[in-house]
């Protein structure tokens, strides 16, 4: 069957195809062109077509309203782009620091979703799949990466204290003082070596408590001899030690006999010496204020100081920088007019953005690149104004005029919570992806930093 395409004697690029094609009758002349001299087209008034062409796009169908991935300033990740061209040679960080959304929460189609599941079928798990069966990997997976040491595998003993420490991410870790004070873990399969995160914290740090600074804890093995851990420091920077396990052994971390340390996580690590390893950095329920540190009915928990310590303890356990990319939204949103606990209300728009902003410059600072991530919509069942794509829009911008920060947004891709809802990519009556959203949003993210999207945009933002 032939095309329709439009035909006028006043044809854009009628001579000169080099020109600027910004513009419905600009692509469409020159489309006429091409095909007209295949014999392939049968001709009719070009503002006749231009017309069509505009009145889907005012319908929000059509060409450019398509659903597909845009991703806002992509030059912003070239540091991205350097550190992804030596994944065939060493292990490449992605941080992924967020809510539920990317912690995994209905990835079984459910809101109960356990951690057992969330890290084999959540976003992260499957962008961990991407990239490890990706050429530009030699098809290496480092292994699954960060976990909280009080991740459900944990079994903590001994009643060591937490106390939301700046030095440990989203204030999730432990203070060991003691040999009584224990964290221990069973190795799970493919585990080769598992690295213990210490926060390497100096005397003003721990000036209200024992006011000495920290001290190396010590590991053992199935119950063997307990060996130390790397010396600390006390740069209050974190220090890894990569100790060699097996499948099915018993990993135990105690506390020194003097002072304290602190153990902000652990690091599941393959064999494998090159690839992309995702760290979730994700829990239920946070805000963006967990990025320094935490927050109380709109103010932050920490000091300034604190809040560079509390940053860094994000990333700064990798060996080398990568991309971080930043869910937040739902929650601070939904509870900025209060109805959640103290450590998620208040948190308005101009809080977020300052926030966010503030945690950013620190990594970029830092060597580091930001992905600002906007997932699906929620219902809009939060009082008042902003609304999410109020919040969200603020990232973009932030993106927009950041260096070394990009964003992209599922929400665009999906629409709004009735499209998506109806798409099937969202749990049933939740904001949270099912197990398909899951895999969308993993595909989505594995797409922009391989560089493999159909477009990147990078236009000015608003006054």
């Amino acid at each position: 069957m032939a095309l329709v395409i439009p035909s006028d004697t006043n044809v854009p690029f009628a001579g000169n195809p080099s020109g600027d094609m910004n513009n419905v009758a600009d692509m469409l002349g020159l489309i006429t062109q091409v095909l007209a001299q295949a014999g392939e087209v049968i001709t009719t008034s070009n503002p006749t077509a231009v017309a069509a062409v505009q009145a889907l796009q005012a319908a929000k169908a059509g060409p450019g309203l398509l659903p597909r991935p845009r991703l806002y300033a992509p030059a912003h990740l070239r540091r991205w782009r350097v550190a992804l061209a030596l994944a065939t040679q060493q292990v490449v960080p992605v941080v992924v620091a967020g809510d539920s959304i990317m912690w995994g929460t209905g990835a079984d189609n459910t809101t109960g979703t356990t951690n057992a599941t969330a890290i084999v079928k959540g976003a992260c798990a499957q962008l961990r799949a991407f990239f490890g069966a990706a050429p530009r990997t030699l098809a290496a997976n480092p292994g699954e990466g960060f976990i909280f040491p009080n991740d459900s595998r944990v079994t903590v003993a001994g009643s060591p204290v937490a106390s939301a420490w700046a030095c440990t991410p989203f204030g999730q870790g432990y203070r060991l003082i003691g040999a009584t004070q224990t964290l221990t873990i069973t190795i799970p399969t493919g585990v080769t070596s598992v690295g213990v995160i210490q926060g390497n914290m100096d005397q003003a740090f721990n000036a209200a408590g024992s006011n000495l600074a920290d001290v190396r804890g010590l590991y053992n093995i199935n119950g063997g001899g307990n060996i130390a851990l790397t010396t600390l420091t006390n740069t209050n920077l974190p220090i890894v030690t990569n100790v060699a396990v097996a499948a099915g052994n018993t990993f135990q971390v105690l506390g020194p006999a003097t002072a304290q340390t602190y153990i902000a996580g652990f690091i599941l690590n393959s064999a494998a010496a090159n690839g992309v390893q995702i760290h979730r950095v994700c829990l239920n329920g946070a805000v963006s204020g967990r990025l320094l540190g935490g927050q109380t009915s709109g103010t932050l928990d920490k000091t300034s100081g604190q809040q560079v310590y509390a940053a860094r303890s994000v990333y700064s356990y990798c060996p080398v920088p990568g991309v971080i990319i930043v869910e937040f939204c739902v929650n601070d949103q939904q509870f900025q007019n209060g109805g959640g606990a103290a450590s998620q209300n208040n948190v308005t728009q101009a809080k977020y953005l300052a926030w966010i902003t503030q945690f950013a410059n620190q990594a970029v600072a830092d060597g580091w690149c930001v992905l600002m991530l906007g997932t699906m919509r929620d219902s809009g069942y939060a009082p008042g104004y902003p609304q999410v794509d109020d919040y969200l829009n603020a990232l973009k911008n932030l993106a927009l005029t950041t260096d070394h920060v990009a964003y992209i947004d599922a929400g665009e891709v999906w629409g709004g919570y009735a499209f998506s809802q109806a798409d099937g990519v969202q749990v049933t009556s939740s904001v949270h992806p099912n197990t398909a959203g899951h895999g969308d949003l993993a595909a989505l993210l594995y797409d922009t930093l391989t560089a493999t999207l159909s477009s990147g945009i990078t236009e000015l933002a608003p006054a």
